[in-house]
């Protein structure tokens, strides 16, 4: 993706109501991203991403609850739930550390549907 197109993407992103983006940072450095889209009304499709150099170090999980910590100041009953290749063992085990249970498998695409309810 060029820059120009990763820059109308962005724009894209950051003015649709219907997606959050969060930009993670640990010690004022930028490691990844969490996006938030909101599929129907109280449901949402978590999508994490964290830098190369960020990896390895037991990160994801507690970004991914903190992410959902802050969703759910917004949308306290949010359900929200993570699509995931069942072949990326690491993403489901941080997925599954942060409260995630598998829900069902999507018809399209192979993916596992694992959830997180509202408490």
């Amino acid at each position: 993706m060029s820059e120009d197109e990763h820059a109308a993407w962005l724009e894209g992103v950051l003015a649709d109501p219907d997606r959050q983006l969060l930009v993670c940072e640990l010690d004022d450095a930028p490691i990844g991203q969490v996006r938030f889209d909101r599929l129907k009304e109280g449901r949402f499709e978590i999508s994490v991403s964290l830098a190369g150099e960020a990896r390895g170090r037991g990160l994801s999980s507690r970004l991914i609850a903190l992410a959902v910590s802050y969703l759910r100041e917004s949308s306290p009953d949010a359900v929200v739930e993570a699509h995931v290749r069942p072949g990326n063992h690491r993403s489901l085990a941080a997925f599954q550390a942060a409260g995630f249970r598998q829900a069902s498998e999507s018809a399209q695409g192979g993916f596992l549907i694992l959830a997180l309810s509202a408490e």
